[in-house]
């Protein structure tokens, strides 16, 4: 099977070394692909000569690449195995490393300048936080300037290292009654292991607040945004997440959790274990949920739906992956604003309805994805700055 991820990244090597060059890091990489095959460095030697990528540009541009998408979308809704999905991501990749050429092609014809600068501002995200105490001092956590941390509080300590913000208590020592938050800025993604051991994967533009030692008989925390929990077990000390739709209350799994304030509805995927979700006016609406099923609130209806789902695209974001399966422009871009941090204008409303899919790494450039998007041959994509603009050709 073809690797759309590494023939995305080779195609991206390719150009860049054509356009402004590479580091050294960049340029043994390129020279191991080189290496793995005759084909691979024949391949190379005539993308360089200098009417190749011309012919190539308008090969591309006679693919009706709108017919290869509406099949996989015709396909991916009437089955989900697997074989399904191995011919899915082997369309993909041909589409997309046929779109490679056309972006090294793009990318000569922007000229050195002009390609650094949009690199620059359209990165993707990082590991960072703020940690915000409980008098108020805000600690940065992650970040390009990363380094190793350790504060006591009461009796737990914490520890702020490679794996993430860790909170360890003294059982010997005194309760601590005081609740700290972990904010996650846009472009950004953090983990975090509470008191008891619980770890949890903090999406870009979330928010948590917790206690630093968790008390009584039950552990709960207060979530805004995305995040995956793996609850450790109690079974006398139940888990709550509350956000400001729905509670979910458990004693030891794991699960995501999608609440963001600008989207119409809140989510919560299980993946294994049991859950208790809970809405309506005084919480008073629940339902149990078994691995691979979905609570989703209609925020505008006031509609809870249970409904079984590949479990697959709702946590790839904890792996490193975009992973879209005939979404909404609307709805992948407002995914994308939030790890790659930019600005977006629609010229016309009905753009933002066409529909996409897709797989990308989310360590990687964001120009893979806008040239699957500029193929559709229907829409203009142009990166002004930290601004990306849909218009209609």
């Amino acid at each position: 099977m073809v690797d759309i991820e590494y023939c995305c990244r080779i195609c991206e090597l390719i150009a860049r070394k054509l356009s402004s060059g590479l580091g050294p890091d960049e340029e043994q990489e390129l020279q191991e692909w080189q290496e793995e095959s005759e084909k691979n460095q024949k391949l190379f030697d005539k993308i360089r000569e200098p009417n190749y990528l011309s012919v190539q540009e308008k090969k591309r541009n006679s693919i009706d690449v709108r017919k290869y998408w509406k099949q996989i979308d015709k396909e991916l809704r009437g089955r989900t195995n697997n074989n399904l999905f191995r011919q899915y991501w082997s369309y993909a990749a041909v589409v997309l490393l046929l779109l490679g050429i056309g972006v090294a092609g793009w990318w000569m014809k922007q000229g050195p300048a002009e390609v650094l600068v949009q690199t620059e501002q359209i990165q993707p995200g990082v590991s960072k936080a703020f940690l915000v105490l409980a008098d108020g001092k805000t600690v940065e956590l992650g970040g390009t300037n990363y380094k190793e941390q350790r504060l006591d509080f009461d009796g737990t300590v914490i520890t702020d290292d490679a794996g993430g913000l860790k909170y360890e208590a003294d059982e010997t020592g005194p309760l601590a009654v005081v609740r700290h938050s972990l904010v996650i800025p846009k472009g950004g993604e953090y983990i975090m292991t509470l008191e008891d051991g619980t770890v949890v994967y903090l999406n870009s533009e979330s928010k948590i607040e917790y206690p630093v030692q968790f008390r009584e008989n039950r552990r709960e925390v207060c979530l805004e945004g995305e995040a995956y929990f793996k609850v450790a077990p109690r079974e006398k000390q139940p888990f709550v997440v509350k956000t400001e739709h729905m509670d979910i209350k458990v004693l030891g799994t794991e699960f995501n959790v999608k609440a963001y304030a600008d989207e119409k509805w809140v989510q919560t995927t299980l993946v294994q274990g049991e859950i208790t979700v809970f809405t309506g006016s005084g919480r008073t609406e629940q339902k149990q949920l078994r691995p691979e099923q979905q609570a989703e609130l209609d925020l505008e209806k006031g509609k809870l739906e249970i409904k079984r789902v590949d479990v697959v695209p709702f946590i790839a974001w904890k792996e490193g992956q975009f992973l879209f399966k005939g979404e909404r422009l609307a709805e992948i871009i407002a995914v994308l604003k939030r790890w790659y941090d930019f600005n977006v204008v629609y010229q016309d409303e009905w753009i933002k309805n066409i529909e996409f899919a897709g797989k990308i790494n989310r360590s990687g450039s964001i120009e893979p994805i806008l040239d699957v998007i500029r193929s559709t041959h229907k829409l203009n994509v142009d990166v002004k700055g930290k601004t990306i603009v849909f218009s209609a050709k």
